[in-house]
């Protein structure tokens, strides 16, 4: 009996210093530093170390450090942003809606008299006071009018947009194609694609109708430019991400690769998915995703991988129960938990070893 409860104790000893280490590794950032649980329905990109979370009808704006601030603003807004937030008041006399703009203290940054307003990624401003004018107002993120552009409707133009500027170049829709304008509202490279990214690092992706083989036949096909307006990679792909970290994401069709700024192939299509390299590392989805069956899916998630520039496997995150939706900012990776659908904050983890040793 004595020799029995001796052995018990010692499996259970055992077992306590087991589930200590496990412990111990977890809280310690091994495999993953939570800076939020998954218990967020919607976590904004970070702009300038800061970020806005929303839980239900609270929201939060949290800092680089992991720290929460709470936003206290009216939920009656139509589309959010980090560091502003579009309102909307009542129907004017003409039975229009009015639109303005609060930054995340609830101060307001555009009264409520614009029909249109729209942002950009780095928090610029274009309003519309009336539509029938169309004459676009260009403010920064805290309201200051940085330029004003009219851009009247022609009679035989069927639709003209101006959308916010980014790296000094605002992309414009016009008659169903799109082209781009300066700071000073001249066109500088002429509508004439089906659509256009901003410009990013110099670069902005196009994309154009181009010829198949079979002829009297054509398919839609992404390039990019530089801000003369030169072709720096031809349309010929179904799928071309953005110039970052010295590397542009591409599709051959089916696959994933990545290239260089000349074209040159430097990972071969072969993944299911991919995004664009921050800081040396990029998340993708290898092919065997599409041969999961769906009851996996719903228990890990689709399997993602970090690689570096030389493809190599970096960090798994399939193995890890109930992630699904990952996506990389900065030193932070967005992951979503498949059971309840919410959204967290993890620590890089290539990043946060880099920067532990």
């Amino acid at each position: 009996m004595n020799r029995k409860i001796k052995i018990i104790g010692a499996a259970a000893l055992i077992a306590l210093s087991l589930i200590f280490l496990f412990l111990y590794n977890l809280n310690s950032g091994n495999p993953y530093e939570w800076i939020l649980e998954a218990e967020y329905d919607v976590i904004y990109d970070f702009i300038d170390g800061k970020a806005c979370v929303e839980k239900g009808d609270e929201r939060w704006m949290i800092h680089s450090d992991g720290t929460l601030t709470e936003i206290d603003i009216d939920r009656d807004y139509d589309y959010l942003k980090n560091t502003i937030t579009k309102t909307k008041s009542s129907a004017n006399a003409n039975n229009k809606e009015l639109y303005g703009v609060k930054n995340l203290l609830g101060e307001t940054i555009l009264e409520e008299k614009y029909e249109h307003i729209s942002y950009s990624s780095n928090g610029s401003i274009v309003a519309i006071e009336s539509k029938s004018e169309l004459l676009f107002l260009f403010f920064d993120s805290e309201g200051v009018l940085v330029a004003e552009m009219d851009r009247r409707i022609d009679p035989d133009v069927m639709f003209a947009f101006v959308r916010p500027y980014s790296e000094d170049y605002a992309a414009f829709h016009e008659d169903f194609r799109c082209g781009f304008l300066n700071s000073s509202g001249e066109v500088v490279i002429e509508a004439q694609y089906i659509e256009v990214g901003d410009f990013k690092n110099g670069y902005a992706g196009v994309l154009k109708t181009v010829p198949t083989d079979t002829p009297g036949t054509s398919k839609y096909q992404w390039g990019l430019i530089d801000r003369s307006g030169n072709y720096i990679i031809d349309c010929e792909y179904t799928c071309l991400g953005d110039y970052s970290d010295g590397l542009i994401a591409f599709s051959d069709d089916k696959d994933i690769g990545y290239m260089d700024i000349n074209g040159d192939v430097v990972i071969q299509p072969q993944y299911a998915n991919g995004s664009d390299f921050t800081d040396g590392i990029a998340y993708v989805i290898p092919k065997s995703f599409f041969n999961m069956p769906v009851t996996d899916l719903n228990q890990v998630g689709a399997p993602y991988y970090l690689i570096d520039k030389n493809n190599n496997r970096l960090y798994s995150f399939r193995k890890e129960k109930g992630f699904g939706f990952i996506d990389m900012q900065d030193n932070f990776i967005y992951v979503m938990s498949i059971p309840n659908e919410k959204i967290g904050l993890i620590k890089n983890p290539v990043l946060s070893d880099a920067a532990g040793d």
